[in-house]
């Protein structure tokens, strides 16, 4: 039926076939005339324990953090494993969407944040005249 109908309004059949896009412009070389400046603004807010979201950052040993997103529990979706020896990252810390405990070495120090903030903060003029 699907079918039948994208024909008689001359739409393609095959889900992966190229559609015409009403918006399509004409593509050209961009160059400093036809673009405008990239526009950044920095927003350190993950790096300080009050602002930053849940289970996005390190700050005490221990606590759970997420990488990806992560199943929850079958009872609690979207919530760490209910032990703290049930984390689901491996050891390397190269999983995707798991759970793992923060180690000393994650943790966000305040140096290690004024540092970030500061290389961030210095090259940002030279990113935005690119």
């Amino acid at each position: 039926l699907i079918s039948r109908w994208q024909n008689t309004h001359g739409l393609p059949v095959d889900p992966a076939a190229p559609r015409p896009s009403a918006s399509r412009r004409k593509l050209e070389v961009l160059t400093a005339d036809n673009t405008k400046p990239i526009r950044i603004q920095l927003n350190f807010d993950s790096l300080y324990q009050d602002m930053a979201p849940e289970y996005t950052a390190c700050f005490k040993v221990g606590d759970w953090f997420r990488l990806g997103l992560p199943q929850g529990s079958s009872t609690f979706p979207g919530t760490p494993p209910p032990n703290k020896t049930d984390e689901t990252c491996d050891a390397n810390r190269r999983g995707t969407d798991c759970w793992g405990l923060c180690r000393q070495e994650d943790l966000i120090e305040p140096a290690d944040r004024d540092n970030l903030i500061a290389a961030v903060t210095a090259i940002l003029p030279e990113i935005t005249e690119l």
